[in-house]
């Protein structure tokens, strides 16, 4: 260690090392990498830290939390891998066929005028969706969704093809759908979760995005391959919680971005299938 690290760098560091930890730190570094796994330690440090009970963090329990967290992002990392071949048979977008939300269950609040265009209204739907009761936000919601979806069918506007290829995108629009979320989540010290920290998500998160940012031919404006694939979008977003919270949020706004992007058209799913295919309880 350096003389000028930081107190939670020392930290960090000792329980990587420490012999009641190291195999689960080094077996979570395999699987997430070095600085995931650091930031792992890090979002530790911070819970414990905050709550002014640092000291009662022995490495033991530190050990316990990192298989915690290895065992969730493995089996998020291989749901991952479902909904991908999911998507690619067009289960996914059959599965959203089957399980629509009727409209006059969401759609509750029009705010267009007549004459307005198949985008317009799709947008106006899918607004009215993502808020629910808020209406207060959906004059919001509508602007962050125009500006992601380009008038011309086609087009790819400024995100790139789908939700572009890496997650900055729909960073920025969770930043602005959930303002001032926590800077971190860490769940194990209430029990054990069958989700990763936010240091384990947002390496899934990248790893999301790197399955599809390889994709050089994408469906045509209209096709109904884009039902699947924003519903793939949509449940991977929600299941690994790629955020610290609004989760939920962000993965409506990337479905609505996505599949009206790729049709100008809108559709809801129910939310008892949405509650499936997130597989909150593993």
């Amino acid at each position: 260690m350096s003389i000028f690290d930081s107190k939670r760098t020392k930290w960090c560091k000792s329980m990587s090392t420490h012999v009641d930890a190291r195999n689960e730190y080094n077996q979570l570094s395999a699987s997430i990498g070095p600085k995931g796994a650091m930031a792992f330690l890090g979002i530790v440090h911070d819970h414990y830290e905050k709550n002014k009970n640092l000291a009662s963090m022995k490495a033991d329990l530190v050990s316990i939390y990192t298989l915690f967290e290895r065992e969730n992002v493995a089996a998020k990392r291989q749901y991952l891998g479902e909904l991908v071949t999911k998507s690619s048979s067009g289960e996914l977008g059959t599965t959203l066929a089957s399980n629509l939300r009727p409209e006059v269950e969401y759609y509750k609040t029009p705010g267009v005028a007549r004459g307005a265009t198949p985008r317009e209204v799709a947008i106006d739907k899918a607004a009215n969706w993502v808020c629910g009761d808020y209406v207060a936000g959906i004059a919001s919601v509508k602007d962050i969704l125009a500006s992601h979806v380009p008038v011309r069918g086609g087009d790819h506007g400024k995100l790139g093809a789908a939700l572009g290829p890496t997650p900055a995108g729909i960073a920025k629009v969770h930043k602005k759908v959930v303002p001032g979320a926590p800077a971190y989540r860490f769940g194990y010290a209430g029990g054990r979760v069958k989700y990763p920290t936010t240091a384990g998500a947002g390496v899934l998160l990248d790893e999301l995005f790197n399955l599809t940012a390889g994709t050089s031919v994408w469906p045509a404006f209209g096709d109904a391959h884009w039902d699947g694939i924003a519903m793939f979008y949509l449940s991977s977003l929600v299941t690994i919680q790629a955020f610290s919270d609004g989760n939920k949020r962000a993965g409506h706004m990337a479905y609505a971005i996505v599949l009206i992007k790729g049709s100008h058209a809108f559709k809801a799913p129910t939310g008892a299938i949405e509650n499936t295919l997130f597989k909150m309880k593993g």
